[in-house]
């Protein structure tokens, strides 16, 4: 056994369910690659390690292609120490270990480029995604339609009506797979009376994540237009297909 992966091994062996992965995940090629990967694997990649020796409790991890385990340590090594991004770099590991396809690297890729305000946004988003399930986003401007339709948001909306639809709407929006950022009701009362409702809080993250191709900003209205009648216009970040297929692997419970 040569002196880099008796380096590589000794520095995961401090725990003992860390070495283990190391072991199964780098498989034969470990000696190879024990001099590239030695110098990212500190604590970081013990914790990674460590979560998928628990979650993968009774299973047998397979090896993972040289090119794709050498270049997925190097960028979870730098990744936040935060205990989703961990949780999602585990499950990507140990889906790559089960069917290895070439969409790993690039959720790898991806995974390297969020932080924990991301993968917290994104765990936002899977919990939609469970209740309405992945199959719903493209009916979504159906549902929205469906679900603004039953707050009554017609004919000659007044403020103070507007007022309190403002929480419900909310509240509807809230167990959907999007990310609101705005709220437009434009009122039936006074030709040209709008109010405006943002939300701004995850602002950076929705671009962050836009950028990645994981989101994109979307706008829904209802009713039809009608002259002089109410409009409610909501504005919101909806996952892409990558989105979704990323979610699946990175981020499954």
């Amino acid at each position: 056994m040569s002196n880099e992966i008796v380096t590589a091994t000794t520095i995961l062996a401090g725990s003992g369910a860390a070495g283990w992965t190391a072991t199964k995940l780098l498989g034969p090629s470990a000696d190879a690659l024990g001099q590239h990967i030695k110098v990212f694997l500190g604590d970081r990649i013990r914790k990674i390690f460590v979560r998928i020796s628990e979650k993968s409790y009774g299973t047998d991890l397979k090896e993972l292609p040289a090119g794709f385990v050498t270049s997925a340590i190097q960028k979870a090594s730098v990744s936040e120490d935060d205990i989703k991004l961990t949780e999602m770099w585990a499950n990507l590991l140990i889906a790559a270990s089960d069917g290895y396809q070439t969409r790993h690297m690039v959720f790898a890729d991806i995974l390297s480029q969020i932080g924990p305000d991301e993968a917290k946004l994104l765990d936002s988003i899977l919990k939609g995604l469970d209740q309405n399930g992945p199959g719903n986003l493209g009916n979504l401007d159906k549902n929205i339609r469906f679900g603004l339709g039953k707050l009554d948001i017609t004919g000659s909306l007044s403020r103070a009506r507007a007022n309190e639809l403002l929480d419900p709407i909310k509240k509807f929006v809230s167990t959907l797979p999007i990310v609101f950022e705005r709220l437009e009701l434009t009122l039936g009362t006074v030709e040209g009376d709008t109010m405006v409702v943002q939300d701004k809080r995850h602002s950076i993250s929705c671009l962050v994540l836009e950028r990645q191709n994981l989101l994109k900003f979307r706008e829904f209205t209802h009713p039809p237009r009608i002259y002089g009648g109410a409009l409610a216009k909501i504005g919101a970040f909806v996952p892409t297909d990558l989105g979704v297929e990323f979610l699946g692997v990175c981020s499954k419970k």
